[in-house]
């Protein structure tokens, strides 16, 4: 159990070993600019879900369109406005597993608009 003060903020499950995957949800919050959208994108990339080809083509796209640097956010930003404004604008969702978890990564807009 992980808690402040004399609050709950999250409690692991305990399990056994077994063939069941542990699933994991992660939300990304933070605010506009604070880099939610690239760290994402990374950590994907890290993982195998994306090979690096297609991060070679997203950052030939995003220096096209005035974007150097996004090549990263853009895994996660997929709408065409929110490529062209560099900010999210809905939340994302990618599907990792690992062989142990099953991760639900939801990247979430900062923009108090969005």
């Amino acid at each position: 159990v992980i808690a402040t003060e004399d609050h709950e903020v999250a409690q692991w499950p305990v399990r056994e070993e077994s063939a069941e995957k542990v699933k994991l949800s992660v939300v990304l919050i933070g605010a506009k600019d604070s880099g939610k959208s690239t760290t994402a994108g990374r950590l994907i990339h890290a993982l195998g879900d994306i090979p690096d080809n297609q991060i070679r083509k997203f950052k030939q796209l995003a220096e096209k369109y005035g974007q150097s640097g996004s090549e990263w956010a853009w895994v996660m930003d997929r709408l065409k406005q929110e490529r062209e404004r560099g900010c999210s604008i809905r939340t994302g969702l990618w599907n990792l597993r690992t062989a142990k978890r099953d991760i639900d990564l939801l990247d979430s807009p900062g923009h108090r608009c969005f």
